[in-house]
């Protein structure tokens, strides 16, 4: 059934007068009067008498202003409904990000819900790889990543440098090294290395400085995750190549080696935007760049 004309035999039933609903509803009289014809005809039934100088609902008309009445206030939450979720969307974001992201989302989350309480993050992580084939898919609305070559194909407007990340060997406070002021490739082929999972920008820079400074280690590991990396350095298990920004996060618990052949790696970090003029990004963007200055200062 036409909710329109539901709609006009409303109206027409509260205002009494054809000329009073037309002028309401913005249509012509002979369409208020089609319309209620067209309802009368679809049930087979008067709905609407003259009474003296205005018109009114017949007893079964009176019924079916009841149910019409509530049909259309149904129809009025349904349309509320769909608004809302349309303002849920445009007021949120996904985002993906490696997980160097970690460290700086609560901060992100926690200063944007200060400018905007309405505005929604939903962040995934997951490693470069698999970070730029979720933004590639659009499945995400923007990707905080390192630059990889397979980024060439953004536009320079979609990019927003991050700053520049250092990568460096890492030890625990236990590991041998970490008081050896002068630190030889026989002192590290007695070490285990532990790289990150494939997909990982950090394993391949790492594997590159590998062959490229031809370094030899006792073992190597496996594991997914800068955080599970991080631990397993803290309590000797290895060591590994890590960003040295991270040092802010957990200061004390491991040292950063300086003097080591092929280091440090430096690689850039940015934030592209599938949509880079829109208002919540641009805030977005404006609160990931100062949250990412602990990582390079």
């Amino acid at each position: 059934m036409d909710t329109s004309k539901l709609k006009t035999f409303v109206n027409l039933v509260e205002l009494g007068s054809y000329t009073k609903t037309a002028e309401k509803l913005h249509i012509s009289q002979p369409t208020v009067s089609s319309h209620i014809k067209s309802l009368e005809d679809s049930i087979d039934t008067q709905l609407i008498q003259k009474n003296w100088n205005h018109y009114e609902a017949t007893e079964v008309g009176n019924q079916v202003y009841a149910y019409a009445s509530q049909i259309l206030k149904l129809e009025e939450e349904i349309y509320n409904v769909a608004d809302k979720e349309r303002d849920s969307k445009s007021h949120s974001l996904k985002i993906t990000t490696t997980d160097k992201g970690v460290y700086i989302i609560p901060e992100i989350t926690q200063n944007i819900k200060k400018i905007n309480p309405n505005i929604q993050l939903f962040f995934s992580i997951s490693n470069t790889s698999s970070a730029w084939d979720m933004f590639h898919k659009s499945s995400v609305d923007c990707l905080i990543t390192p630059y990889i070559d397979e980024m060439k194909s953004i536009t320079e407007e979609n990019i927003i440098e991050l700053g520049k990340d250092k990568l460096l060997l890492a030890v625990g406070l236990e590991n041998p090294l970490f008081n050896k002021d002068k630190i030889e490739r026989k002192d590290l082929k007695k070490q285990t290395f532990i790289l990150r999972e494939q997909g990982s920008n950090t394993r391949k820079l790492s594997l590159k400085w590998m062959m490229d400074n031809e370094m030899e280690f006792s073992n190597v590991y496996e594991m997914n995750y800068s955080e599970t990396i991080i631990k397993a350095v803290e309590k000797n298990i290895g060591i590994s190549i890590l960003p040295k920004g991270i040092n802010t996060f957990i200061p004390n618990k491991i040292k950063f080696l300086e003097n080591i052949p092929g280091l440090p790696i430096e690689r850039k970090y940015i934030l592209i935007g599938k949509n880079p003029d829109d208002q919540i990004f641009e805030t977005f963007a404006s609160l990931t760049k100062e949250a990412f200055k602990k990582f390079f200062d």
